[in-house]
């Protein structure tokens, strides 16, 4: 580990440093969760599942924050990370400290979400959960290609009300102001919880990679907050133990946005340690200079910073993380107010962060490191509903901003397709899985060959630029339409018009894309398109013809290789 970051341990805990540094440096311990769902059976369908396998769960504790997360031995956990499982999306492996943000955001049915850093999904697939497949999930990711597999990972969970995005947060926020319940700022970070699993993490670390994180992580958690409506919820995270970027950001946030509380985030968080106010100050102090932190609405800033979440990794289970759960002021201001000030503090913010991240405006943000209570009623507020003045006044989405921003423009394509090209979507929908929900009332669009089934509250604006606007439902080849592999993620086999159960044997047969001898009798053997099952989890599409099960998988979703458990891994976010 760096010397720096030795040293500074020992200043942030003093006789705890050795068993902190131990804890850093030992083989993670992954959690193994499941859908939080009861149409997939949530924890107890797992362990049945497991106990199939002979795999004995009955001694793994539950993460204390998450009770559909359990904790397996470390070397067990790596062994299920990169099982067939989870490329099923049956399980999902990570670090456990990672669910303490999504524990403290707390997200409800119906509400409408926001992830802004998202990749890998990890936290993304668990907001899925919480919203129960109503409301909407945005997840968002600067990167385009963590972007894409971001949209990768929220298809094999079976998302069906997500949009993935790849827009730099100040854009984002200008055009979609005060529109979320809840927004999550998983931050580009220094990575320091990471030491023990990334190599690399330790190698970049610097005071200097910290000092440029920190200049980053503040205008990322202002535009934040111009996303979240008024008395709505913000949660800011990292990976990292480091009070610049921890205790630090949020005092300058607290500071610039007195109006604005942090809410108790311990009492949601069960083990977790206070935040450390004290750390905030400890580089002026160590040098000799008295500050102390200003004042928030009559109470010291930082008092109010011991309402933040500390994981230490000697202390409770995980790698570590931090976060904090920030009020965001009912008086502040909405969508329905967007004057000229307000889109001066969005332009204020974009110059901020360009100039903090030595970019042109646009530019990507710097990559993640590889890592209660409900939201009051707001009365004469309609989030995402602007005056056609707000809207006029608002940026333009135009060529020129989206090749800023890195992308090139992807519309809905709705001019090009005729509505028998919906008809024909909607009608295969209802004929392949007539259980989906919500089939009927969502909105189809079409784009060049891909339909999707767009959720109910997406706004135009996300949507027309959105790496996926919703959940890919059809295909077209030639000119026919077929079912898309996302629809049959998300569905139980119980929603399929047609499903064909595999034992482990056969479904490591049919992800390899091999075809399957069908056992003579039931109704297995007729012939004709099925959504293909192992233990209620759905692997894809296959056609059976004359007793042969041919899989349907795309080619770059099938295994490779004799054994099922290559590269299955995924980060741990």
């Amino acid at each position: 580990m760096p010397a720096l970051f030795v040293r500074a341990s020992s200043s942030w805990l003093g006789d705890e440093a050795p068993a902190f540094l131990a804890a850093c440096a030992r083989p993670p311990r992954l959690a193994i969760r499941a859908h939080d769902d009861t149409l997939r059976g949530g924890l107890s369908a797992l362990r049945d599942t497991l106990a199939a396998l002979n795999v004995d769960t009955m001694d793994w504790p539950a993460v204390p924050w998450w009770p559909a997360a359990l904790l397996p031995p470390a070397e067990e956990g790596a062994r299920l990370a990169a099982h067939p499982l989870a490329r099923v999306g049956a399980l999902y492996a990570q670090d456990p400290a990672a669910l303490a943000a999504v524990a403290v955001l707390d997200p409800q049915p119906g509400e409408r979400v926001l992830d802004l850093c998202a990749a890998p999904g990890g936290k993304a697939t668990a907001i899925a959960d919480r919203l129960a497949g109503r409301g909407l999930l945005v997840a968002n990711d600067v990167d385009a290609g963590r972007a894409r597999e971001l949209g990768r990972t929220l298809e094999r969970w079976g998302v069906a009300n997500a949009a993935v995005l790849s827009v730099a947060p100040e854009i984002l926020a200008a055009w979609a102001p005060a529109f979320f319940d809840r927004v999550l700022v998983d931050a580009p970070c220094s990575g320091e919880a990471m030491f023990g699993r990334h190599v690399a993490a330790a190698a970049d670390w610097s005071p200097a990679h910290v000092a440029g994180c920190a200049a980053r992580q503040r205008p990322l958690l202002d535009a934040a907050r111009a996303l979240a409506r008024p008395g709505g919820l913000l949660v800011y995270s990292t990976c990292t133990f480091n009070p610049e970027e921890d205790e630090r950001v949020v005092a300058a946030y607290l500071a610039a946005h007195p109006d604005d509380t942090l809410e108790d985030a311990v009492g949601r968080v069960p083990g977790a340690s206070p935040g450390r106010p004290d750390l905030a100050t400890l580089e002026e102090r160590m040098a000799g200079v008295d500050l102390t932190l200003g004042h928030l609405d009559g109470s010291d800033i930082g008092g109010a910073l011991t309402r933040c979440v500390r994981l230490w990794p000697h202390r409770t289970v995980g790698m570590g993380h931090f976060v904090a759960a920030i009020r965001v002021s009912v008086a502040s201001v909405g969508e329905d107010n967007w004057t000229g000030t307000t889109q001066a503090r969005i332009r204020s913010i974009a110059r901020a962060s360009d100039h903090a991240r030595g970019m042109q405006t646009g530019d990507s943000l710097a990559r993640k490191s590889p890592g209660g209570a409900g939201v009051p009623p707001v009365p004469a507020l309609t989030p995402g509903r602007a005056s056609s003045a707000a809207r006029a006044a608002r940026p333009q989405i135009t060529p020129d901003l989206l090749r800023a921003n890195g992308r090139s423009r992807r519309g809905t394509d709705e001019a090009d397709s005729t509505a028998d090209d919906v008809v024909a979507v909607q009608s295969l929908i209802a004929a392949v899985a007539p259980g989906l929900p919500d089939c009927e009332s969502g909105h189809v669009t079409i784009r060049g060959d891909v339909a999707y089934l767009l959720p109910l509250d997406v706004p135009s604006e996300l949507a027309e630029v959105a790496l996926s606007p919703g959940l890919a439902v059809a295909e077209r080849r030639g000119r026919t339409w077929r079912p898309a592999h996302a629809l049959a993620m998300t569905l139980h086999p119980s929603q399929a018009a047609r499903a064909i159960a595999l034992d482990e044997a056969a479904a490591l047969t049919f992800l390899a894309g091999h075809p399957i001898a069908i056992p003579v009798g039931g109704s297995e053997q007729a012939d004709g398109l099925a959504l293909i099952a192992w233990h209620d989890y759905p692997l894809g599409w296959g056609r059976a013809r004359n007793s042969v099960l041919t899989s349907l998988l795309p080619k770059g979703l099938r295994l490779v290789g004799p054994s099922a458990s290559t590269a299955l891994a995924r980060d741990a976010d």
